[in-house]
């Protein structure tokens, strides 16, 4: 195993060859002894005397599981089959590969043969088949699947149209109480790249975080683009090893278009702040810590110099709409512009240099008409090739179409034209002419307003119990999450109960209030210093469970007293200097 060599062993199909086909084999290895004048290695085959691949003769071989015969086909040993965290095939390798061939050509059978687990051979739990996490979604997962849909992105520089979308359902909508979306992937697999159905790349949760704002979705979000038409030159973006990608100014364009265009989807804003509550409802939000907190920060320039102005410390109200309820037909009845009362060719402009514009089409149509199984109606937007497009829904009555472009001012650009087809029946159609014109200022076709400045941007400091944990994936190892919207810190986290058995009762309050403080302040500076790397998650965790670990005997043991006895020694050795 150490040395690399690998067996593929074939034979052709009987059905087809007869049964004069023969078994042929070789060994593969990577060739250990290459000179200097080398830049890299290379693999070599092994081959008889006549330089011919060796092979015996066509019988079945008992080299499958339970000792199975294998009659014809492919066999491939991995004699230097090595994971770094060895466990049961069917359980830490299955998972990580329903993620690394996400939607595979035919099921993978997968059998654990060695013998040194504590469970007999012919135990179920050695046996399991792979689909692949998109056919798992929709065979097995439907029970924790809240919505699965497609953003219409017009990525054709990278030979696709569509941004597909999963998301789980919220922690508290399942009767265990725990985030399912774990089971389906790692926080550093949020976004799945593919090329004929394998992952050849992935972005973070953190990093959907931090480019979408849509921060309570993103531990419940799974993204996938299907990029197996990506153009040759732009493929070169994947690296040969098919498991991460080369940070190329495509690969910069493709992961910028993903994330404007999906924060920009309203049914996921809406999603977004729907779970927001749910997260809400299983924390604890402490006013007083976020006030004593806030003094500090305006004290204090470096933490100053990282929070935006002001988004979340505003004291008025917010205002609340009423929105209108939308009555939907499960045959779509009409489509037009908004606010228009006929279905007729309107005129639009766009902004000649390069700003979105968005235009909103109304319809009865509910949101799973172009996504259910029986009486499926399909959405169609063309768009001039001159402007790159992206459309949502339909979602609440509305299908929002984004278009940008360069152009000249007062020519004119083409038809945007919109049907929506129904089973059986004339299709739907809205068209509207479209022309290059100045950006029309404050217009909301701009997109959203920019907030008014009222302060600090402060992430909100909100405590989790063990009550909670199940919600948040946590255990009592766990010390804090941090976002530009939340901190969430463990009250019951070990570090602090241990410390607190330790020391007098009546200070029990005071040691959890510093121990919150610190960590706050803490997780503010490191998400700020560490939120853009890949692996944030895991150097998050490290780094704040190390500061868990000594900001209280810091706070706490580390008194005024002894401060006190410092100076003083201090003090003295500089008095006796200068005698």
């Amino acid at each position: 195993g150490t040395k690399g060599y690998q067996l593929i062993l074939a034979r052709k199909s009987v059905e087809l060859e007869g049964d004069s086909s023969e078994w042929g084999f070789t060994l593969v290895r990577e060739k250990p002894d290459v000179s200097d004048a080398y830049k890299t290695t290379w693999y070599e085959y092994f081959t008889d005397s006549e330089e011919k691949i060796c092979h015996i003769s066509g019988k079945p071989l008992k080299i499958l599981p339970k000792n199975e015969e294998l009659l014809d086909g492919c066999f491939i040993k991995l004699y230097n089959y090595e994971l770094p965290h060895p466990s049961v095939i069917t359980n830490g390798l299955w998972a990580d590969l329903n993620i690394k061939l996400f939607s595979p050509a035919i099921p993978i059978s997968m059998f654990e043969n060695r013998t040194d687990f504590d469970m007999a051979i012919d135990n179920d739990l050695r046996f399991r088949i792979l689909y692949g996490n998109k056919n798992r979604i929709q065979r097995d997962a439907k029970k924790y699947v809240n919505r699965n849909f497609s953003v219409h992105s017009r990525l054709r520089n990278f030979g696709t149209n569509k941004i597909d979308v999963t998301v789980f359902k919220h922690a508290s909508m399942i009767r265990t109480k725990q985030n399912k979306t774990k089971e389906f992937r790692k926080e550093s697999e949020a976004i799945l790249l593919t090329q004929n159905g394998q992952t050849h790349a992935t972005l973070s949760q953190t990093m959907f975080k931090s480019q979408t704002k849509l921060t309570s979705l993103a531990n419940y979000i799974m993204l996938h683009v299907d990029l197996t038409n990506i153009p040759p030159n732009k493929a070169k973006m994947f690296l040969a090893s098919r498991d991460r990608a080369r940070k190329s100014n495509d690969y910069k364009e493709l992961t910028k278009r993903i994330f404007k265009d999906v924060s920009d989807d309203d049914q996921l804003k809406a999603l977004n702040e729907e779970y927001k509550k749910l997260d809400d409802k299983n924390s604890v939000k402490d006013a007083t810590m976020e006030e004593v907190i806030s003094k500090i920060l305006r004290k204090n320039k470096p933490f100053m110099e990282l929070l935006d102005p002001g988004k979340l410390q505003i004291d008025d109200k917010p205002k609340i709409a009423l929105k209108k309820e939308f009555i939907s037909s499960y045959i779509p009845t009409f489509l037009k512009v908004r606010g228009a009362e006929e279905t007729i060719t309107h005129q639009m402009q766009i902004p000649y240099n390069g700003d979105p514009t968005y235009i909103h089409f109304k319809t009865d149509a509910p949101d799973d008409y172009t996504i259910r199984d029986l009486d499926r109606g399909e959405l169609i937007v063309e768009s001039p090739d001159i402007l790159e497009q992206t459309y949502y829904g339909p979602y609440d009555g509305f299908i929002k179409v984004k278009l940008w472009g360069i152009g000249t001012k007062g020519d004119t650009v083409g038809d945007l034209k919109v049907t929506l087809t129904r089973p059986e029946m004339e299709p739907l159609q809205c068209t509207i002419r479209l022309h290059f014109d100045e950006p029309k200022k404050g217009s909301s076709t701009r997109g959203p307003r920019k907030e008014k400045d009222t302060g600090i941007s402060m992430p909100t400091f909100k405590w989790i119990t063990r009550d909670e944990w199940g919600i948040w994936s946590w255990d009592e190892f766990t010390v804090a999450s941090a976002d530009s919207e939340n901190i969430r810190i463990n009250k019951n986290c070990k570090y602090l109960e241990e410390f607190k058995r330790n020391r007098p009762s009546v200070d029990g309050s005071k040691i959890t209030a510093q121990f919150g403080l610190n960590i706050y302040l803490t997780s503010l500076m490191l998400y700020f210093e560490m939120k853009d790397e890949e692996s944030y998650e895991s150097m998050f965790k490290k780094a704040i469970s190390a500061v868990a670990k000594s900001c209280l005997p810091i706070a706490y043991d580390f008194n005024e007293e002894s401060i006190e006895k410092i100076t003083k020694m201090d003090m003295n050795n500089v008095i006796s200097e200068a005698i």
